[in-house]
Formats: C-alpha cells, sequence, structure tokens
C-alpha cells in the first residue's frame, strides 16, 4: 500500500511534470495548486487556488482582461526555478511562496516573494514581502484625507467603499468616487520597479503599513499578473496591453461643456451657449441631465428613469434641433442615462418580459423590486450581463439617440447606487463557473454597461466614435472610450486637493480621461468660502488635466451659476479655457499616442522621472505628455506657488524665462500675471509644440469662427536651448468623429515636427504628413515661434527663401508673409503648407 504522504509527492510531480510538457508549471501542495505561466519576458500569470478552483488548462481570466492570447513560453521539464531573459522564478514548493528577482542587468534585484496566507474561496489572501519597494501608486480611484494633495499609497491600506467594492462614498459636503482597479506600481530605488495586477473583480483590501505587504479579497482563487520592465511607462503599457487601451476621444470632447442638473428645456441651453460666445469663450456642447427624458417622481412607480425617450414638451424636435446646434453653431450633445426602470415605464414591462432584468433568481422569477432609496423612483434595474438583453435595449431605445445626432453617454449610477443584495444576474464566467450573485457581477456591472454601448456602435455600424462618462468602472473600462468623473464632490478646494491626488492614482491605473465636475456639485459644501475663487481655482486645473472640461452642479432651483462666464474671475476664466483650446492639437496628439502606444497623457511626475527622489510624492504637479509640466493648486488664498523642476533646463511657459534646474525647488511663482490667473507652467528645452491660434473669433475645437467659417492656423511653437539639440514631435490629425484614425494610414495624417539646433542656427522641419483621412485638405496655414535663449535673430528663411523682417507686431500681422522679433520671441508667418511637402523655416542668429 501506498502511504498518502508518499501518494502526495507522486501526484504533485506528476502534475507538474505535465504541465510543464506544455506552457503551465503546476505543483500541488497539500489541498492547494499554483500554476505559473511565463507570457512575455516581464509578464508572469499566476494562479493559488484549492483543489477544484483550480484553471484546468491555461490561467483563467476575468472580464476584465483583453487579451489572453499570449503563446505562453514552454516551461522546462524538472526543477522549480523558471527564468525568462529579465526574470527569475523560484517556487517553494511547500509553501507555494513565488519569489520573483528582475535580471536584466547587474546588481540583480528581488521583486517580491509573493505567498498565498489563504486559498479559501472567498476569504483569499496574499502576502508579498517589501523588499526595497517603498513608493506605492494605482488602485484606482479613492480620495484621500481632504486638503492633501500630495503623497503615494505608502504606509496606508486601499479599502473598498462597501463590502462589494465600488461605492459612492460622503466626503466633505458631497459625495465622490471609491472605484477599484487592481493594479499596483512598486517603485524601489533609482529604476527598480514592477506591477502587480490582481485579476480578481471582489471587493479588496490593500495593506501597505507593515512588512509584508498584503491584500485580501473574494472569489475561488488569487489570479495575479506581475509585470517587470525598465521603468513606469513599460509597466503602464504593460498593464494596457492586458486591459486595453483607451480609444481616442471625439476631438469635440478636448474643448468645453457645460452641464448643470438640470437644463429643463432647449432655451436654457440655449441662453448658456448665447452667453458664453458673447463673453468670447469657446465652447464645444452641453450634457443634459435626466430632465431630458422628463425627469423623476421620487417614491413613485411612474418615474420616467429609464424612459430613454426625449421629453418633447420641453425638448421638442430633438433631432433637428441637434442637427442645428452642430451644423449651425458647431456644438454637441450628450444625454444621461441610468440603469433603473420605472416599473410603470412600457420599458419595464417589455424587460421584464424578456428576461432581460434583473431578477430575484433565475428566470421565471420577478424581477428585483427596488424602492429603499426611492429618490429616483421605484421599480426595476437593467441586467448588462444579459448580454442579448443588453443588445436589446442598446438597439431599441439608444440607437435612436445616436440617430437623432447624441454624440455621447453620460451613464450615471453606475456602482452600481440601488442593488437588492439577494438578485440573481444573467453571470458572468469567474474562474471555473458563471457567476450570478451581486457580490459577483457588482464591480463589473458598469464595465458590462460601457461594453454594450461600444459593441452597439459596432454591431450597428456606425462610424461615430462611442463615447462614454461614467461614475464607476473597473480595469479594463477604458478600452470602450469610458471617462470617468469623480461624482458629487462638494464645492470646496479641500476637496479639489484631495481629487487632484486621486488624479495621480487614476493615471496610474490606465485612465487617462479623469475629470471633475468643476466648481463641485454641492455648493452647500462652500460653507461661507469664496465662490468666485473656489470656481477659478477649479476651473483652471480642469483645462489643466480633464477631459471632458465640464461645469456641473445641481441647479434645480436655477439660482446658482454654473458657467465660466457668469461666476469666478471672468477674464481669467476665459484665458484659461483659450489655453485649452491653443494647446488642444497636443492634447489630442497624446491621446493619439495613450491609443497607439499606451503613453499616460496627464502623469505625475514621478512617471517620466521615477529616478528622482524629489517627485515621488508630488501630485500637484501633473506632466502634459513628457516635457511639459503643470503646477496645480487648491489652497483657498493662495497668489504663488513653488515648483519643483527635474534636472534640466526649463522654459516658463508664459513668460518665457529659463530656469537651469539640477532637480530642485523654483519661485515662488505668481498666480496672477497682469491680473490673470495662470497655473505655473513649464516646458522643457527642445521640445515642440503644435497650438491653434485662440482670439475673439473662435467658437469651438473645430476652428469655427464667428464669420460662420472654419480656419485652424496651426501655430508651431519651438523652444529652443544654448547649444545642439535635437528633438521630435508627432502631430496627428483626423476627422475628429469618425473610427477611421483606427485605421493605419486611412484615417489619420501623421505629421512630424522637427527642430535640429546648431551653434549658430535652427531649423523646424514640417515634415510630409503621412497618411489621409476623409475631408482633409490639401494645405493648412502654418506659423511659427521660436522662444530663444537671448539670441538676436539675424534672418528666417523657409524653404531657403529669405522673409521678410517687420519692425512691429502690427505691420507682421498684416502681411500675408514674414518675421518679426519681440524680446526672446520670434514670430515667422509663411502662409499655406502643402501637406505632401516637407517644409523647413530655418533661423539664424548673430
Amino acid at each position: 500500500m501506498v502511504k498518502p504522504i508518499y501518494l502526495l509527492t507522486l501526484l504533485s510531480c506528476l502534475f507538474s511534470f505535465a504541465a510543464q510538457s506544455a506552457s503551465v508549471y503546476r505543483t500541488v501542495s497539500g489541498k492547494n495548486v499554483l500554476s505559473i505561466e511565463l507570457l512575455e519576458d516581464d509578464l508572469i500569470h499566476l494562479e493559488w487556488a484549492m483543489n477544484g478552483n483550480a484553471s484546468s488548462g491555461r490561467i483563467y481570466t476575468s472580464p476584465m482582461v483583453l487579451r489572453n492570447d499570449h503563446k505562453a513560453k514552454p516551461i522546462p521539464a524538472g526543477g522549480n526555478t523558471l527564468k525568462t531573459k529579465t526574470l527569475s522564478i523560484r517556487v517553494d514548493t511547500s509553501s507555494l511562496c513565488v519569489k520573483v528577482t528582475d535580471i536584466r542587468k547587474q546588481p540583480e534585484y528581488e521583486l517580491s516573494n509573493f505567498c498565498p496566507t489563504s486559498t479559501k474561496p472567498d476569504k483569499l489572501s496574499l502576502q508579498f514581502s517589501r523588499e526595497n519597494f517603498y513608493h506605492i501608486y494605482g488602485l484606482g480611484e479613492q480620495h484621500k484625507k481632504l486638503g492633501e494633495i500630495n503623497g503615494d499609497l505608502s504606509g496606508q491600506r486601499r479599502t473598498p467603499g462597501s463590502e462589494f467594492g465600488n461605492k459612492m462614498v460622503n466626503q466633505g459636503g458631497g459625495a465622490v468616487g471609491n472605484m477599484q482597479v487592481p493594479v499596483a506600481y512598486f517603485l524601489g530605488q533609482g529604476m527598480q520597479n514592477y506591477a502587480l495586477f490582481l485579476d480578481n473583480t471582489y471587493a479588496q483590501t490593500w495593506d501597505f503599513s507593515a512588512d509584508p505587504y498584503k491584500v485580501e479579497t473574494g472569489g475561488d482563487a488569487i489570479r495575479a499578473y506581475v509585470i517587470g520592465g525598465r521603468n513606469l511607462q513599460d509597466l503602464r503599457s504593460g498593464y494596457l496591453d492586458l486591459t486595453g487601451r483607451p480609444p481616442v476621444p471625439p476631438r469635440k470632447m478636448f474643448g468645453l461643456w457645460m452641464s448643470e442638473y438640470g437644463f429643463d428645456n432647449w432655451k436654457e441651453i440655449d441662453v448658456a451657449m448665447r452667453d458664453l460666445r458673447a463673453a468670447k469663450f469657446p465652447v464645444d456642447g452641453a450634457f443634459l441631465d435626466l430632465q431630458w427624458f422628463g425627469g423623476i417622481r421620487e417614491g413613485s412607480e411612474n418615474t420616467k428613469m429609464g424612459s430613454m425617450r426625449w421629453d418633447k414638451t420641453n425638448f421638442p424636435s430633438p433631432k433637428l434641433r441637434i442637427k442645428e446646434y452642430k451644423e449651425k453653431y458647431g456644438l454637441g450633445v450628450v444625454t444621461i442615462e441610468e440603469p433603473y426602470v420605472g416599473k410603470r415605464l412600457p420599458e419595464y414591462l417589455t424587460m421584464a418580459t424578456k428576461g432581460y432584468l434583473v431578477r430575484q433568481c433565475p428566470y421565471p422569477c420577478d424581477p428585483v423590486y427596488l424602492n429603499s432609496q426611492p429618490w429616483w423612483g421605484k421599480g426595476g434595474m437593467l441586467d448588462y450581463t444579459h448580454l442579448e438583453g443588453a443588445n436589446f435595449f442598446h438597439d431599441w431605445r439608444r440607437e435612436q439617440l445616436i440617430k437623432d445626432g447624441v454624440m455621447g453617454h453620460w451613464t450615471d449610477l453606475g456602482e452600481p447606487e440601488q442593488f437588492d443584495v439577494n438578485a440573481w444576474y444573467a453571470g458572468v464566467g469567474i474562474g471555473t463557473e458563471t457567476q450570478h450573485g451581486h457580490r459577483d457581477v457588482h464591480n463589473l456591472y458598469n464595465l458590462f454597461w460601457s461594453q454594450s454601448i461600444a459593441e452597439g456602435y459596432a454591431r450597428n455600424k456606425h462610424t461615430q466614435r462611442p463615447f462614454i462618462l461614467s461614475r464607476s468602472g473597473t480595469a479594463g473600462s477604458q478600452r470602450f472610450g469610458t471617462a470617468i468623473w469623480s461624482g458629487d464632490i462638494g464645492s470646496n478646494l479641500k476637496n479639489l486637493a484631495a481629487h487632484i491626488n486621486t488624479q495621480m492614482h487614476m493615471s496610474m491605473s490606465g485612465f487617462d480621461y479623469y475629470g471633475s465636475d468643476i466648481g463641485g456639485f454641492h455648493r452647500k459644501a462652500l460653507a461661507g468660502a469664496n465662490a468666485d475663487e473656489m470656481y477659478t481655482q477649479w476651473l483652471a486645473v480642469s483645462a489643466a488635466i480633464d477631459i471632458p472640461m465640464r461645469p456641473h452642479t445641481e441647479n434645480l432651483c436655477n439660482c446658482k451659476e454654473t458657467s465660466p462666464a457668469k461666476i469666478g474671475d471672468v477674464n481669467s476664466n476665459r484665458e484659461i479655457i483659450r489655453q485649452r483650446y491653443a494647446l488642444s492639437p497636443y492634447y489630442y496628439s497624446l491621446a493619439h499616442e495613450a491609443y497607439q502606444r499606451g503613453a499616460a497623457i496627464f502623469p505625475p511626475m514621478v512617471y517620466h522621472y521615477q529616478d528622482d527622489p524629489g517627485v515621488r510624492t508630488l501630485a500637484n504637479q501633473k506632466m502634459i505628455g513628457d516635457r511639459m509640466i503643470v503646477a496645480t493648486v487648491a489652497e483657498a488664498g493662495a497668489t504663488e506657488a513653488l515648483v519643483y523642476l527635474p534636472k534640466g533646463e526649463w522654459i516658463d511657459f508664459h513668460d518665457h524665462e529659463r530656469y537651469q534646474s539640477a532637480g530642485e525647488w523654483f519661485g515662488p511663482f505668481p498666480l496672477y500675471r497682469e491680473g490673470i490667473y495662470r497655473l505655473p507652467t513649464f516646458v522643457k528645452t527642445g521640445t515642440v509644440i503644435p497650438q491653434i491660434v485662440v482670439d475673439d473669433t473662435l467658437l469651438n475645437i473645430d476652428g469655427l469662427r464667428g464669420t460662420g467659417q472654419k480656419q485652424n492656423t496651426l501655430l508651431v511653437v519651438a523652444y529652443l536651448g544654448d547649444g545642439k539639440l535635437k528633438s521630435k514631435f508627432t502631430l496627428y490629425e483626423d476627422d475628429g468623429e469618425s473610427v477611421s484614425y483606427k485605421n493605419t494610414g486611412k484615417g489619420t495624417v501623421n505629421t512630424d515636427l522637427i527642430l535640429k539646433q546648431r551653434n549658430n542656427s535652427a531649423e523646424l522641419t514640417i515634415a510630409e504628413g503621412r497618411g489621409r483621412y476623409d475631408g482633409m485638405k490639401p494645405g493648412r496655414e502654418v506659423n511659427a515661434m521660436f522662444i530663444t535663449h537671448g539670441q538676436e535673430i539675424a534672418s528666417v528663411a523657409y524653404r531657403k527663401e529669405r522673409l521678410k523682417r517687420f519692425d512691429s507686431m502690427q505691420e507682421y500681422k498684416r502681411a500675408a508673409r514674414g518675421w518679426f522679433q519681440d524680446g526672446n520671441r520670434v514670430y515667422a508667418k509663411v502662409g499655406v503648407m502643402k501637406l505632401a511637402f516637407v517644409n523647413h523655416i530655418e533661423v539664424r542668429w548673430k
């Protein structure tokens, strides 16, 4: 008779050997199974599970994961040490601990020792040694202490909003999102780093207060990815390769959008737009809150919630009105929707009869009845895990809105806010079987909602890009075109400071498009503070890093101002928004880089300067791309701000003064310059930034002018240094609306902007445009501006032909071609450039 211990050992060896002959390493210890896949040199897939819950072949993935088609590396037979070109993985076959070491260069360094402390279903726990990794980022959205703008996750506990996970939580006189995105980034000394993506959809608690670090969660097994890389950029890109990169939003989403709770009719929207344009503000559209479908009835089953049909009394002829907005005024419309359906609506009856609502048990059980928070009414809940039902509802109700011309979908209450804890859903595939309980679905609910919208566009063959603004989501939501806003935040600067810190972690969690209600949703949270100061500070922050840029507040009384033309320092508000519009080609090109490469648009400084210890905990300073820094401010009475500049030469974006930094603090810099509020902003020497010319005539981001014509003169700004340098920025252009940009070479024009500086000259090359898109013009008007290092310019030539020098800005503006020097700024105007040609502008100095 074979003794049990020897039988177990034999089975373990046979199990491991069988798996190792393929692409999965497996070993058994007691009741537990460890599985490992080597997906790439810098990507390891791990699973710890009890017998019966372990994956039978490849390791299971959740709906958060997009890419599960890796051709895993073969596992060599024998031994418990696995290696890729960059990582070493050593397995303790008794404890099932996995020690991962980075071996890409000497000296090698240990990432962590990952040890399961519980594999019991719904009581999962993983510990991992701290080693030398003291700085931590990511894990989604959790607003920390009010007023604290800086700091990473070191020494903290990241807790869920509720026992289920995602939730709106009360804070600072309002409510903000707690949204779980289970990816954490760990930094050690210099460039030492790794990321851990926990592929688990249940509520999680991460504890970084002691060594070892620990995460506890529910579910059937611990499944995770360890991601290695040369730097944070590699790690984040690797994470997005797993969960999906964000598509490029419609270009109009980079402009100003007006919103409030709520516009009661078309006339109120007309007035808001008229007032903005009368005050010389560009604007691109309006978000419509629940009044568009007739509003709600508190405590009533006759509420309009879930009808998804226009209130034709207050919003008559919606298709014609939206067409007029677009064609005559250059404006777009986005409509809100929620997951709840009033019980007396025909939509409820139809969806319930078909089995497409969340139910009390499997069909034909009755739908759940939601009445515990009846502010919106009483009724049922759409089951977005029911793919057939989600498709039906999209085609039946949302499709008509798209045909009406709506260009985006504002998905509210999707944590979800209200639910039945005992509900039964069509279910999600998690682990070894389909799960139907609310706790199984909770954190995935908004992901499936977003997916139903994106897939509905594709299924119905729309060329229009889907855009979604959502209050919640999880890892993977970004791949469906979902932007996140922080919820019903209170109107005070301490809330804004906490939001700015949260944005750092959302950026690292893969959400480039994350913003807030500008000015705050709950004005009662002001508590006597200066509303004008609060609003303008908030607007400046949002104009720098929010997409979309959207003032929004509760205004059922029609007694509160939300428009930047009506509240705050109006002159400053105007210049803040104009700066955003001027930089729109730069922002839009960064969005293409985010889609193509997973590059962060508004990352914390540590993302690009992780070997600089001075930036590790800075959340108030944001990068815009990789060569621009903005210092955000959220402080009552603030008139100046210090700025930390990494090593190198930096140029003040506003006055073009230069600062040579060894990695140090500068300032304080004034927040008001010539009476206008401006956030301190710096550009690195050698940078090329494409802009558009903004003046009083600009109406929207597409270049519509007060004359009714579209005219977007391209302004290329080159920041010169004091010696030889070479740099490049790629300008991306497309039709701004369709998904054709995804077709390489057919829907996008890419133009390299190349700066070469020598000892006594600098050349700006605007290369030939590569690709094409429908509606593109063969040429465009281009101006250039060189920010010099104090050089006195002797000549400016375009395509080797010297341009005429003018002695005044007035003469320069009147001319079709020529140049003018004003201190350290050199302006050059060359007229229309053909996209098919390489164009050079050269400046020479004495």
